[in-house]
């Protein structure tokens, strides 16, 4: 397994940035919690979303005022939606891997996620997270995966994010809702701004009704990468959580020496 080298053709993996605290959390119960896609730091998915409502029936038909049904629907969009954000290694022109484009050397996402380098990165066996998601499904009304393509367009376009008073009329808010997450939800969902687009991004997206959403990753752990401003110290505590959750992964940090993102061993 070549983790921190050049990787091999059958190898993939992604990766997820995130601070100490949950780093602990996530080695002690071997899980990845699943947020709700309102609380992203994008604005296009933090705010509120407006869907064109077709009026198709005649006045009258609905028991409410259309207006009224804004709010619900956009609860219905983005907080029964959670969604796992994580990241892949890119590939050069030439095709070879070098450290520069593997998923844990983005110097914004450590800034931005890993809480300014005091966090971590943590590296999970792709395949076995998408095989454990699909052991999921059954729990979920709508599961969705896929990478995120990045264009600058606002949400809905092309008439994408149209609710139909009738649609409504016939299964209701919820159903409806769910309706056009099913049908049309890689394009509401994995979809970003350019801007964003460094990132990489994978989604892993699940709508229910559950508090909260936790995908088991105790087969796809594989390895931590502590950031360069997490202190020695920890390293001691965050091998020994990794040695209780009985996972093989492995410790190291991240060296920026001269810019260059190495993974050294974190502990002798």
């Amino acid at each position: 397994m070549a983790l921190f080298g050049t990787l091999e053709p059958r190898e993939w993996y992604f990766y997820h940035y995130t601070t100490a605290a949950t780093l602990s959390r996530i080695l002690i119960g071997q899980t990845l919690r699943l947020g709700p896609y309102s609380q992203t730091n994008d604005p296009r998915e933090a705010r509120s979303w407006f869907p064109t409502i077709v009026k198709d029936e005649p006045d009258g038909a609905s028991d409410n005022p259309l207006d009224d049904w804004w709010p619900a629907l956009d609860a219905r969009f983005r907080e029964r939606t959670k969604v796992a954000c994580l990241t892949q290694d890119r590939v050069d022109r030439s095709g070879e891997f070098y450290h520069y484009h593997r998923g844990f050397a983005r110097p914004r996402m450590w800034d931005q996620y890993a809480d300014k380098h005091r966090g971590a990165c943590v590296i999970l066996d792709a395949r076995a997270v998408l095989a454990e998601f699909d052991r999921q499904k059954p729990n979920h009304q709508v599961s969705l995966i896929g990478p995120v393509v990045y264009r600058d367009e606002p949400i809905g376009g092309n008439g994408l994010f149209e609710i139909r008073v009738s649609g409504v009329t016939k299964y209701g808010l919820d159903g409806a809702a769910d309706r056009i997450i099913a049908a049309r939800g890689s394009d509401l969902f994995f979809s970003k701004n350019t801007d964003w687009e460094q990132e990489a991004e994978f989604r892993l997206l699940a709508v229910n009704d559950d508090e909260e959403t936790l995908l088991d990753i105790s087969t796809a752990l594989r390895g931590v990468v502590l950031g360069d401003r997490v202190e020695p110290s920890q390293y001691p505590v965050f091998q020994a959580l990794i040695d209780e959750g009985k996972s093989r992964a492995v410790l190291a940090r991240l060296s920026w020496m001269n810019g260059n993102p190495t993974p050294l061993p974190a502990l002798p």
